[in-house]
């Protein structure tokens, strides 16, 4: 594991996540009810991605100010936090809720763990960020981090930085699929980072392909495409202009190559995923995959769970995934899958499967998915009970 991998990332009063703490490995898979809190949690990280890349104003924006972001269960005070964790630091970002909205001057503290001391704090609402060898600072723009804006003095604030701006967020209901059925794909030029909507797939895979020669990027992504889907054969791709792509699918039993338009979206989301998740070099990402078998069959799951592994295991990108796919669970390790699920007060609660003591006898003769659709663990059917704080008067 690098030692720039985050470790753990501990969430509280955001949403459902009253006080939720994720440790980390290469590979994290989050399953459970509809509304449990899985895709919660990779949201959380991106908002705390978003302020350190965007700015907190554009983050908040983007999330209609953080309305109805606070768990209903917190008091008056209570701030929603995000703690990221790497193997040097942990580093806070505290948001202020009021009025139903969150205050953009935002709360920060970084704690070093060699030296066992903060190196930095600021308090909600302030526009000073206080340092352990200088005194107090103003910062210049205070609805940004200063994470962003001493980055380039203090090395673990450098770190996490970099940590941050390597997140990429995949949610596969985003995908842009209208626009990869246009005859061209456009971005700027040079990249082959795939944008989180997926519009760019035909211009980043076109890059790749040219890099053929040098890396192994192209040739992964068309392996697992190949095993995936046993009539798909490979792309060609013409360059209309700098910037704009145009690209065809050639299949076996096909005389002629397949215009994009009639392409399957099957094809579209696997391209996607495996794009997402070798178009960068080993050890450049944090990757976060939001119910990624929508569109695929289960055979083309399996293979996707082995392209994962290879990320994680060959490559060394770490994962986060929230499905609700039986298959995909089914193929990875019962380290690296959670349930997600909420208690009475409805509260998220993250458990890994192995430690769910009622089902350890289950696992020896049926998969995790099995078991899921069963219900026998992280079921949809089961009602909470209510406190009567919760129930409506009358009913």
């Amino acid at each position: 594991m690098s030692k720039n991998q985050l470790i753990s990332l501990h969430i509280q009063n955001f949403r459902s996540l009253a006080d939720v703490k994720l440790n980390i490995a290469n590979l994290l898979v989050l399953f459970g009810p509809n509304g449990a809190g899985k895709s919660t949690c990779l949201d959380a990280l991106c908002l705390a991605r978003d302020c350190a890349v965007f700015g907190v104003d554009k983050a908040l924006s983007s999330r209609n100010q953080g309305t109805g972001a606070i768990w209903e269960g917190a008091k008056e005070d209570d701030a929603i936090v995000i703690a990221i964790e790497t193997h040097h630091a942990l580093y806070k970002i505290a948001l202020g809720y009021s009025n139903n909205q969150i205050n953009p001057l935002l709360g920060e503290s970084l704690y070093s763990k060699s030296s066992e001391r903060f190196l930095i704090k600021r308090q909600i609402g302030h526009v000073d960020v206080g340092f352990v060898d200088n005194p107090p600072a103003t910062l210049k723009e205070p609805k940004q981090l200063s994470l962003s804006q001493y980055a380039n003095q203090i090395p673990l604030l450098a770190e996490i930085n970099q940590l941050l701006h390597q997140v990429h967020y995949y949610p596969a209901r985003s995908a842009q699929f209208h626009r990869l059925r246009q005859p061209h794909s456009q971005t700027h030029s040079g990249t082959t980072q795939l944008n989180e909507n997926g519009d760019n797939l035909w211009y980043v895979l076109h890059q790749l392909y040219e890099k053929r020669f040098v890396d192994k990027r192209y040739d992964t992504i068309l392996t697992f495409m190949q095993e995936s889907f046993p009539t798909f054969r490979g792309l060609t791709f013409e360059p209309i202009q700098p910037g704009i792509v145009s690209a065809h699918l050639i299949e076996k039993g096909r005389h002629q190559p397949l215009d994009v338009f009639g392409i399957a979206d099957s094809y579209l989301q696997m391209l996607l995923h495996l794009t997402a998740l070798f178009s960068e070099q080993d050890d450049k990402a944090l990757i976060l995959l939001d119910e990624p078998e929508m569109s695929l069959h289960p055979w083309a799951l399996s293979v996707l769970a082995d392209a994962i592994e290879t990320a994680t295991q060959k490559w060394h990108k770490q994962i986060l995934i929230a499905t609700q796919s039986p298959v995909l669970i089914s193929q990875f390790g019962l380290e690296s899958i959670f349930t997600a699920e909420q208690n009475k007060t409805g509260q998220t609660v993250i458990t890994q499967v192995s430690e769910i003591e009622e089902i350890q006898d289950l696992l020896d003769d049926y998969a995790a998915g099995s078991l899921y659709m069963a219900e026998s663990i992280a079921p949809q059917s089961k009602r909470l009970e209510i406190p009567a704080v919760y129930e409506t008067e009358g009913m």
